[in-house]
């Protein structure tokens, strides 16, 4: 799903994280989990590359919010252009600003047809 979204380089914030990942993998998912949990921040900040290995070494995501921002300037301070949120290994949804990012048409037939969104929120101002 992140190659379909096709996003540019970003700075990602994961609010929560529940995965297993590959057999022989390099991530220690348990590790990068408690990170999420216990971080004094509303989450973990990640660069590009270490959502690429976390995108690599995936093999289910169980439960996830992940907030992509754009890498200039300070990333606490700004909208994210993306946010991909899975939820009990059943459900997906992503919001995408799309004057940001050109998802690949393969995202549609992945998730179905978008819907407009007026802002992107966190997964906790919707429950």
């Amino acid at each position: 799903m992140y190659n379909a979204i096709n996003p540019p380089p970003l700075r990602w914030l994961l609010t929560d994280l529940w995965m297993t990942v590959i057999p022989g993998s390099r991530l220690n998912v348990l590790e990068l989990e408690s990170k999420v949990t216990q971080s004094d921040e509303p989450g973990l900040w990640v660069t590009h590359g270490e959502m690429l290995e976390i995108v690599r070494w995936c093999d289910q995501m169980i439960d996830g919010e992940f907030l992509g921002h754009l890498t200039t300037g300070n990333p606490e301070t700004f909208a994210p252009v993306v946010r991909i949120d899975f939820f009990d290994s059943t459900t997906a949804t992503v919001v995408i600003d799309e004057t940001i990012i050109n998802p690949s048409k393969e995202l549609a037939s992945l998730l179905g047809t978008g819907v407009a969104q007026s802002h992107m929120t966190t997964r906790d101002t919707l429950i």
